[in-house]
C-alpha cells in the first residue's frame, strides 16, 4: 500500500493535530489493483488501518488522481476524528490512466466534519464497487454541502453510488445540502 501523503496517528489520544495540506498535486502513481492513497489519515503503522485521534485537519484546494482512494479519513470509535475539513478539493482525472478508480472520500468515526465545495469525477473501475463519497461507521454532527459528483461507474456490477451513508449510529446528525451529483452509471452503463 502506497499514499502520496500519510498521517498518521500513534493511538487514542496521539493523534496529529491542525495540520493543514494545501494547493498540493498528489498522484499515487496507482489505481487498481493497488491499495494507493492520494491522501491517508489514520494508523501510522499500516496504511489503511484505523488511527484515532487525528483532529483539526484542512484537506484543502488539492488535485489528486491516480490512486485507489483519493481521500481517506478514518478513526476508531475510541478516538474519533474531530473538525476535519475537506474543501476545494479537485479529486479525479479526465485521463483515464490516472482515474481515481474506488473511492473520492472515504470517512469513518469523523465528527463535526465539514466536506464542501469539491469536485469529484471520472471514479470508473471494471473490478470493485466505487463511490463518490462514503461515509461510513461513526459519522456524526457532519454538513456536507456544495460538493459536484460526477461520473461514478463501475464497468462489471451494480454497485456505484455518488453518496453512500451508513454510519451505524442511531442519531447521525448529518446535513447534506446543494450537492450536484449525476452519471453514477452501472454496467452495462446505465443510469441509476
Amino acid at each position: 500500500s502506497i499514499a502520496a501523503i500519510w498521517v498518521g496517528s500513534t493511538g487514542t489520544g496521539a493523534g496529529c493535530k491542525f495540520i493543514t495540506i494545501k494547493n498540493c498535486t498528489l498522484a499515487s502513481g496507482s489505481g487498481y489493483p493497488y491499495t494507493s492513497f492520494g491522501i491517508y489519515v489514520g494508523s501510522n503503522t499500516t496504511i489503511g488501518n484505523y488511527g484515532d485521534d487525528n483532529d483539526n485537519l484542512v484537506i484543502q484546494n488539492n488535485s489528486i488522481s491516480n490512486a485507489y482512494y483519493g481521500i481517506s479519513v478514518v478513526a476508531s470509535a475510541s478516538g474519533v476524528d474531530d473538525n476535519l475539513q475537506i474543501v476545494q478539493n479537485s479529486i479525479g482525472s479526465t485521463i483515464v490512466a490516472n482515474y481515481v478508480t474506488n473511492y473520492g472520500i472515504n470517512l469513518a468515526y469523523i465528527s463535526g466534519a465539514t466536506i464542501a465545495k469539491n469536485t469529484i469525477f471520472n471514479i470508473i473501475t471494471p473490478y470493485m464497487p466505487v463511490y463518490g463519497i462514503s461515509i461510513t461507521n461513526g459519522v456524526v454532527s457532519s454538513v456536507f454541502s456544495k460538493n459536484i459528483i460526477r461520473t461514478v461507474q463501475n464497468q462489471s456490477t451494480t454497485i456505484s453510488k455518488g453518496i453512500y451513508v451508513n454510519t451505524n449510529t442511531a442519531i447521525s446528525n448529518l446535513t447534506f445540502s446543494n450537492n450536484v451529483i449525476c452519471e453514477i452509471l452501472e454496467a452495462p452503463a446505465t443510469s441509476v
